[in-house]
């Protein structure tokens, strides 16, 4: 399978911009205009039980509220509803069926490895190299959960994609990877790849690490928006996620498709939104050095202990010097030796995803750092301009 290019991520903060209180995002993540399975949590209201129980469970995470407290709001809630609601009557109920509406998953697997070689144990070579590890391993089925947005936003995808194809140039405007998605003519179903880690706690040095999709063909309002991620791996240990270990499994999935309405539509990767340390681990690449770029070949040049970059002599790598630097970092040759070679090794989702193409940029981390970042911080102190800058989005 071909892929391609670029978008934002999701995340807490992006259903509809920085800023926004727990009662707007809770009231993003559903769509009024949606037809649920679930009944009506009482009759003339838009919203299903279904609604009810994940908008709760986001209210109850994002305010930190325990179960004591929840039961009385559930009470509450219960009392002032009309009569023959469906309201929840204590936060087991609200927990047990949320449950029942959490993704498919496999097996929790415990994955015992070596982070010389990165392989599994039982395969590891090294001898006084071995570098023992473990680290537990969710996958999720990304069929039922594609499905169930497909039939969910069914009139929303037809006319997306309907409006998009006339846009001017033919190009999907809204999108950056809107080029390779409209020299696809097979029916697809375009994802955009999501990877990153946390520290669960401060003081631990364990991470949790997630990888998913977003559903590209969406609207931008509900693209985003928590309820609407497509959860596809899970990895909880104290070291990074050795993806080449089982991104078999993972890849067998993403070759594949779904069939509705008696038409098939195949699974298409077009971009990778992740930063920079969880990119580098995504593709096998370096995130810093002569060459901490994949999508130019710039190569810095050390002056005394800097690496220092030209701004105007860039080239865009293209797939086939791409697989130019793959080749060069797989040669024994050159492999210990040259410094100037972006590329560690193949990629784990190689077989999915079309480097360098599918690559974003990093603005955050990149961009939005530094000097620019305090920049934008001055100037957004001024009252006219940060209204400015406000009408401005909201167009």
């Amino acid at each position: 399978m071909e892929l391609n290019n670029e978008n934002d991520i999701p995340g807490d903060n992006d259903i509809e911009g920085d800023g926004e209180d727990t009662n707007e995002k809770i009231a993003d993540g559903i769509n009024d205009s949606s037809e649920k399975n679930s009944s009506k949590l009482f009759t003339g209201l838009p919203h299903s039980y279904d609604d009810y129980v994940q908008s709760f469970m986001l209210f109850c995470r994002s305010a930190n509220i325990n179960d004591a407290v929840a039961d009385k709001f559930l009470h509450f809630s219960k009392y002032f509803m009309p009569a023959n609601n469906k309201c929840p009557g204590d936060i087991r109920t609200v927990k047990s069926h949320f449950e029942k509406l959490l993704p498919a998953t496999n097996e929790l697997k415990e994955i015992h490895f070596c982070k010389t070689c990165e392989s599994l144990l039982e395969n590891c070579q090294c001898s006084k190299s071995q570098a023992k590890a473990f680290g537990r391993l969710q996958l999720f089925s990304i069929k039922p959960q594609i499905k169930m947005l497909m039939e969910k936003y069914k009139d929303a995808l037809s006319a997306y994609r309907d409006r998009l194809s006339q846009c001017e140039n033919g190009v999907y405007m809204d999108s950056l990877n809107g080029s390779a998605r409209k020299r696809i003519i097979e029916n697809i179903i375009s994802l955009a790849m999501y990877t990153d880690g946390l520290k669960i706690a401060s003081a631990s040095n364990k991470e949790l690490w997630i990888l998913g999709f977003t559903l590209l063909d969406l609207p931008m309002k509900i693209r985003f928006a928590q309820s609407n991620f497509i959860h596809f791996a899970m990895w909880y240990s104290d070291t990074k996620p050795p993806w080449q270990i089982f991104s078999k499994d993972m890849n067998k999935q993403l070759n594949d498709g779904i069939k509705t309405e008696n038409i098939f539509y195949a699974f298409k990767v077009l971009q990778v939104n992740a930063d920079m340390p969880a990119r580098a681990i995504l593709l096998n690449c370096k995130q810093c050095g002569y060459t901490p770029c994949l999508r130019c070949d710039v190569v810095g040049e050390k002056i005394g202990t800097q690496i220092h970059f030209s701004n105007r002599e860039i080239q865009t790598t293209t797939r086939s010097s791409y697989y130019q630097l793959l080749n060069k970092s797989l040669s024994s040759e050159q492999k210990k030796t040259n410094e100037h070679i972006s590329v560690k090794g193949k990629s784990p989702f190689d077989q999915i995803l079309r480097i360098p193409e599918c690559i974003t940029g990093d603005i955050m981390h990149s961009g939005y750092y530094g000097p620019l970042k305090n920049d934008f911080v001055e100037i957004l102190k001024i009252k006219l301009v940060k209204t400015a800058f406000d009408d401005t989005i909201k167009r």
